[in-house]
């Protein structure tokens, strides 16, 4: 490949006050196009090797597969789906980088963790990204792919890349340059296990996130949110409920999001005491965490809307009917077992003793095991905290929701399952309580007369969201 003239740095003053945002960007090039010719570029890839387009000369074309951030939650998709690519890449012809403006330190991290199978460049000066015409005002970079021959002209540019098509879009631009067969495009995105993280007022939340195999980045699936229970994590809350195995079944995602106030729980209480500690903890707003959270999955797995799913078990529940109240704009319905409605107390003294009725309607099931001692039927009040009884917490969403009185009650005598459901609510709504006789504290499986998760997932599948005015 004939060495091109290395783009002209910025003085370093310069690159820092561009990075800070204090004076203008010098005007990107003219755009790029195919048969211009690439710019050169000196970066070290998260392999700690240097990498230059000399050096590529008569070997291999090279695809530059931008991302903005490192780390982000799309630049994670995007290099799972180009990872999934990679096994129909020519390694003998094709050599593909991701390349980040992030400094060598995280794009090293990201590409560690991530296991990728090409090195991810750090152009943390920003000058590959000002050559390329595809550098942001905010210092990152467009989501763009350039793909050049080993002569150093741009066979192609592509400016339409989504992290979810970033594998089957690089097979087209590869199969268009004659360099795989055209039948070999790689699936769209990866599926399985993911690490995603979110910030939320400068705290970085993280999630485990199951793609099930119907995901392809493009159809729009529903997704379970579960909220595992104090002292608990994601990863935990995936093995107690299984909800990886049905959502592999029914084509859903599950997410499975981490706590963090004190012992890994969540500030699922209404009302607010300084200095509260566990479920009390002011200091962290998870209800901003799920909003974000819910954000990702939308814009970023192409999650459905009108299906987004939230429940959870025992701090987890009470979180869950949190977000069903301050939520019900993003969340068709909410799934609670063994949690209540709570409020804060201090001293005996509710704080915030009115739990605002949701701003929107939301389908609910609540499952309870009468045998639970910790979350008790009957509800419960301490020093710390007022917890509602069941009937009140079932009550509160059938007022709320405007629901008939009971449409069904069935008592199943063999398993000592007693199911009650309100019909007939705002935006057909409904809301049912279940009793499991045999149940303490536990997440209901088969040797308790009913399995939680597989009526959750009924639950909700019968329970979208009605579209506006419906």
């Amino acid at each position: 490949m004939r060495m091109l003239a290395k783009s002209i740095a910025l003085p370093a003053l310069a690159l820092l006050l561009v990075a800070a945002g204090c004076v203008a960007q010098p005007a990107p090039p003219a755009g790029l196009k195919p048969g211009d010719k690439a710019p050169d570029f000196n970066l070290k890839g998260s392999d700690r090797k240097d990498y230059d387009l000399a050096q590529f000369k008569g070997v291999k074309a090279i695809a530059l597969c931008w991302f903005p951030r490192a780390g982000s939650g799309g630049a994670t998709t995007q290099c799972a789906a180009l990872q999934a690519a990679m096994a129909q890449v020519p390694a003998d012809r094709v050599q593909v980088f991701g390349c980040s403006t992030a400094a060598l330190d995280v794009t090293t991290s990201f590409a560690q963790t991530g296991q990728y199978s090409f090195p991810v460049l750090s152009d943390s000066a920003r000058a590959a990204a000002q050559a390329y015409g595809c550098l942001r005002p905010d210092g990152s970079s467009e989501r763009w792919t350039y793909l050049i021959d080993d002569q150093g002209i741009i066979l192609a540019i592509n400016k339409g890349v989504t992290p979810q098509t970033q594998g089957t879009e690089l097979a087209k631009m590869l199969s268009a340059a004659g360099l795989v067969d055209g039948g070999a495009a790689p699936q769209a995105a990866a599926t399985g296990d993911q690490q995603i993280t979110v910030d939320v007022g400068g705290l970085k939340r993280t999630c485990l996130l199951h793609l099930p195999p119907a995901y392809d980045g493009t159809r729009q699936l529903p997704v379970v949110i579960a909220l595992h229970g104090a002292r608990g994590n994601g990863k935990g809350m995936a093995g107690m409920t299984g909800f990886d195995a049905l959502a592999d079944k029914y084509a859903f995602l599950a997410a499975y999001p981490d706590g963090v106030a004190a012992d890994h729980t969540w500030n699922g209480l209404f009302g607010k005491i300084p200095g509260g500690e566990g479920i009390l903890a002011d200091d962290v707003d998870d209800v901003a965490f799920l909003r974000s959270l819910i954000g990702l999955l939308r814009d970023t797995y192409h999650v459905d809307p009108a299906r987004v799913f939230v429940c959870g078990h025992s701090a987890g529940a009470y979180m869950s009917y949190r977000a069903a109240v301050e939520l019900p704009d993003l969340i068709a319905a909410a799934g609670v077992v063994n949690g209540s409605l709570g409020i804060k107390s201090l001293d005996g003294k509710p704080c915030g003793a009115v739990i605002p009725a949701p701003l929107a309607p939301v389908s609910l099931i609540h499952i309870c095991g009468k045998q639970d001692t910790t979350v008790k039927f009957d509800g419960a009040q301490t020093p710390k905290n007022l917890f509602k009884s069941v009937p009140e917490c079932v009550a509160f969403f059938v007022q709320a929701n405007g629901c008939a009185t009971p449409s069904k009650d069935t008592v199943d005598t063999a398993a000592g399952v007693a199911t009650t459901c309100y019909t007939g609510g705002k935006a057909g709504t409904e809301v049912t309580q279940i009793i499991v006789a045999n149940c303490g504290h536990g997440w209901p499986t088969a040797q308790q007369g009913m399995v939680a998760s597989e009526v959750l997932w009924s639950f909700f599948a019968a329970h979208p969201k009605a579209p506006p005015g419906g």
